[in-house]
Parts: C-alpha cells; sequence; structure tokens
C-alpha cells in the first residue's frame, strides 16, 4: 500500500510543526541552563529519597529529592542512576525559583538543549527541504 503524495506532504508537514516545537522547547531549557550559569548558587544537597517513575514511553527512571542544608529548594528532582539514599550530591539552583535546579556537569546543563534545537532543526529542514522538492517536482 503506497502514501499519495498529499499524504506524505501532511507527514512532512506534521515533522515539520514538530521539528518547530523542539526548537522553541529547547530555547525554554537553554534559558534555564544560562539562568543557572549566571545566577545559580552551587551547594552539596543530601539525596532524600528515590523514586522509579515511568516515562511516556514505559521505561524506567530514577529520580532523587535533593535537600540542601535540610531543606528542600522547591521541587529539585534530578536524574538518580548513579545515586544512593544519603549520598551527597553537588547541585545548582536558582535562589529566586529553587525548582530550576541540575547537577553542574556539562551534559546535565547542555545536552538538552544542545539535543532538542539539533534534531528540532534537522526535522524542521528537513521536511521543509522534501516539501520544496515536491513543489519542484510538480511544477516542472
Amino acid at each position: 500500500m503506497s502514501r499519495t503524495p498529499r499524504d506524505r506532504r501532511s507527514a512532512a508537514f506534521a515533522m515539520s510543526i514538530v521539528g518547530l516545537c523542539l526548537v522553541v522547547l529547547s530555547a525554554y531549557q537553554l534559558r534555564d541552563s544560562v539562568r543557572l550559569v549566571q545566577h545559580g548558587v552551587r551547594a552539596e544537597g543530601r539525596v532524600e529519597r528515590i523514586e522509579q517513575r515511568r516515562s511516556a514511553r514505559g521505561r524506567r527512571r530514577a529520580v532523587a529529592h535533593v535537600t540542601v542544608d535540610g531543606a528542600l529548594p522547591g521541587a529539585c528532582v534530578i536524574s538518580a542512576y548513579d545515586l544512593s539514599v544519603g549520598q551527597t550530591v553537588e547541585m545548582v539552583f536558582l535562589p529566586d525559583d529553587p525548582s530550576v535546579c541540575r547537577r553542574p556537569t556539562p551534559m546535565a546543563l547542555w545536552g538538552g538543549p544542545a539535543f532538542g534545537s539539533g534534531a528540532g532543526s534537522l526535522m524542521f529542514l528537513g521536511a521543509l527541504a522534501y516539501l520544496e522538492r515536491e513543489r519542484r517536482r510538480s511544477v516542472g
């Protein structure tokens, strides 16, 4: 069963929208990363508890709730694959919005924005290139 050109154009259009959404979401993550680097406070935190959560794809994800000086800075939840309860963790968070926190590693700060913007840009530009190729085929 082959797809019609209209179905392929619709799929390419949807792919361009998804790519654009990925770029926008990555911009928000980038904003938080820049704010953490410029205004973030580094602190040693203690892992209070670790929960297992299921992601949208059904994968298990471990998250740690971290306290700094005995108080939870907002709802700071970080990835906990390599952590155990009671372990001391270095983290960076915003004093005015403590729920924005990450571990101060390059991958934790810049990995999400880099991957999201790269993948979103490729999806968007690939869909536009496909649509342009189809337009030229139909004209010429």
